[in-house]
């Protein structure tokens, strides 16, 4: 057996005391818990040594370093497992005496005071220091889910989801933030997702809430099941229901904080100009704005179509559509130069139709309409047509009467009895025709007849001349 021997090895400015076991496993230096040391004595480990630190396992420790305890630098701890944890710098302090399970804490006081949380996973000085008993989160970034105490959330960057430094914590679960100040206020709010620095910054209590984009719905309260992307997209409302895609899109009025919902908008700065109470309104084009900020049901496209009452529930009356107008008074409101196109159809299929009868009286009925040149008052517009109060007195069936009293012809369906007139006059042509062609007749019946009567006539007279 080999004589027992010590060796000094210098750590961190003392000396710590190894005795070399050299009988129980070749090349194996021992920490023998002599500490501190003598000073003076220093010793060099070979590529094939191990060192065995804090364990009398020298028969097969099976690693060139074998530690059992804490690794420390600069009298600071640095690297240790407590159970099956891995705690990197000085964190997980509450872990000695826990029964969590695989978590792994790198940074200053990371997982502080965790005892019973498991599969956590936290990067970044005083990330996730304030629960003991949270488990399957994740962060990475200075106070990154600082004051969290829900599950299975997500954090990237600095402050992320990093809640309230004083109790009651964030108990939130299963929300993703990433970026700086991403769901930094979250307390209560589940299953968001913020990806952008100041993304669903405010956001308390709201859930289901999707931002993407630096300060994207940056002022959400409590407000749900909205859906922002682009940069300070929906930023300044805290009610329900949004989707706004594009940068600046519903961002809304400067003065903030509006409970507009239920709204879409699609375009660069799409309706950033909604406020207070808005719902139920579609925006669709950059820079394209509400008829009015603070109105309902609203859908403007491109600042050329228009309408209204366009959220309506099924079986509720339905809204109007304008094009070149922001006052549509009917469902298809088309202002000049209006509708152009190479064909147009409407349905007239015999099998939706009943009590079918043919039309009489078409030629009167068209005698009795006045044809008319106009001016309309919004426009100066010149035109020409037939009044809706006078035709409605012959044709009530292609005169609309909306709400306000208003008038509008269905022009193409004046055809059917401009067909039937137009067959009247050509019976009468026919008949006129026939009478004509009948006194034609009797006309030529009597030349003859006085033709025949006239030649014998003047054969008589010669015949008595003769005698004479």
């Amino acid at each position: 057996m080999m004589p027992r021997r010590r060796i000094l090895i210098p750590v961190f400015s003392a000396l710590v005391v190894l005795i070399a076991h050299g009988a129980e496993a070749a090349n194996t230096i021992v920490y023998d818990a002599y500490y501190p040391a003598p000073t003076g004595a220093y010793a060099t480990l070979s590529v094939d040594t191990t060192l065995v630190v804090g364990t009398n396992n020298v028969v097969t420790p099976g690693l060139t370093l074998d530690v059992n305890g804490t690794i420390a630098l600069n009298h600071v701890k640095t690297l240790r497992w407590v159970g099956n944890n891995l705690v990197v710098g000085d964190g997980g302090n509450l872990l000695v005496a826990a029964s969590a399970l695989n978590n792994t804490f790198v940074g200053f006081t990371a997982g502080w005071v965790n005892t019973i949380g498991s599969y956590n996973t936290m990067v970044g000085q005083a990330s996730f220091v304030r629960s003991s008993t949270a488990g399957e989160n994740t962060g990475a970034g200075y106070e990154a889910l600082f004051a969290a105490v829900g599950t299975q959330n997500s954090a990237l960057g600095n402050l992320a989801l990093y809640g309230t430094g004083s109790s009651p914590y964030a108990a939130g679960s299963f929300n993703t933030a990433a970026g700086s100040n991403a769901l930094a206020n979250n307390m209560s709010g589940a299953s968001n997702v913020a990806v952008g620095a100041n993304a669903l910054n405010a956001n308390v209590a709201g859930a289901q809430n999707t931002a993407l984009g630096n300060a994207a719905m940056n002022i959400n309260y409590s407000g749900t099941d909205n859906v922002g992307m682009g940069d300070n997209a929906l930023m300044n409302t805290k009610e329900s229901g949004n989707v706004a895609i594009g940068s600046g899109a519903g961002s809304g009025d400067n003065g903030g904080n509006h409970n507009y919902s239920y709204n879409v908008f699609i375009g660069t700065n799409a309706g950033d100009s909604v406020k207070n109470t808005a719902s139920g309104n579609i925006v669709i084009g950059d820079s394209t704005d509400l008829i009015s900020s603070t109105g309902d049901d609203q859908l403007v496209i491109a600042n050329t179509i228009y309408g209204s009452k366009v959220n309506r529930s099924l079986g509720s009356s339905g809204g109007n559509i304008g094009i070149g107008t922001t006052s549509p008074g009917y469902t298809l409101d088309v202002v000049s130069p209006g509708i152009g196109g190479s064909a147009f159809s409407t349905v007239s299929d015999r099998r939706l139709k009943e009590h079918v009868s043919p039309l009489t009286g078409a030629l009167a009925k068209v005698r009795a309409l006045q044809g008319v040149n106009y001016t309309l008052k919004k426009d100066s517009r010149r035109g020409l047509g037939l009044i809706g109060q006078d035709v409605e007195r012959v044709l009530p069936e292609v005169v609309l009467v909306d709400k306000k009293g208003y008038r509008s012809i269905e022009y193409g369906n004046i055809a059917a009895l401009l067909i039937e007139a137009v067959k009247e006059q050509h019976g009468q042509v026919d008949r006129r025709e026939k009478q004509v062609n009948d006194q034609q007749a009797r006309i030529d019946l009597l030349q003859r007849q006085v033709m025949a009567a006239k030649d014998s006539s003047d054969g008589q007279e010669g015949r008595t001349h003769a005698k004479k």
